[in-house]
Order: structure tokens, then sequence, then C-alpha cells
């Protein structure tokens, strides 16, 4: 499988704060981590439905 040109500058860049948040809660919480499309697939394929959630109880509504 060949390389996407350009990726080891590529793959070198900083992250940015966004980036790094969505990879800490991927780590934490088990999740895939990549596009909205490609996660939703793998959760279902891999039955990873319940750390696409949040934690906890949900909010009482007023």
């Amino acid at each position: 499988m060949a390389r996407l040109l350009r990726w080891a500058e590529r793959v070198n860049q900083p992250l940015t704060a966004a980036e790094r948040h969505a990879v800490r809660t991927s780590v934490n919480r088990g999740t895939p981590f990549g596009d909205e499309t490609w996660v939703q697939r793998i959760a279902q394929k891999l039955n990873l439905h319940s750390t696409l959630r949040p934690r906890g109880r949900p909010k009482k509504e007023s």
C-alpha cells in the first residue's frame, strides 16, 4: 500500500487543541478515532456504541 504524498510531513505536524482533545477522549473512553462516518461504522461493527454515549445518567428535564 502506497503512502500519501509528503506523509512524513503530515504525521509530524502538531495537533490542534481540538484534535488533542479528540485523541484524549478516544483513548480514555476506548472510542474509535477518525471521521464521524468511520467512527459510527466501526462502533457498530465492534459493538462499541456505549463508548460514544455520554457517561453517567441523563440529566433530568426541568
